[in-house]
């Protein structure tokens, strides 16, 4: 169905994002949790995205030069700096 193998590596690198945003958000005490999920999702594409770019070494590779790790840690960043702000 997707025929090209960055936008699935995205794909999956976001979708691994979505959960590390959900323990970002838990961590931070953020009361909006499906809000941290998607900025998750979003902090993951764009560190994986720069990983690659950059050219640092894939840890745990997603396909097409994205690793998981890299959008894992951007997923839980982005999420608990964000979190933090929105504390009930």
């Amino acid at each position: 169905m997707i025929n090209d193998p960055a936008i699935a590596a995205l794909i999956a690198v976001g979708a691994a994002g979505l959960f590390a945003g959900l323990v970002g958000g838990v961590v931070a005490g953020a009361k909006n949790l499906f809000g941290m999920m998607l900025l998750g999702g979003v902090g993951a594409i764009t560190f994986a995205a720069v990983g690659r770019v950059t050219g640092a070494p894939t840890i745990l590779s997603a396909g097409a030069g994205f690793s998981y790790i890299y959008g894992g840690v951007g997923g839980l960043l982005f999420a608990y700096v964000v979190g933090r702000n929105d504390r009930p």
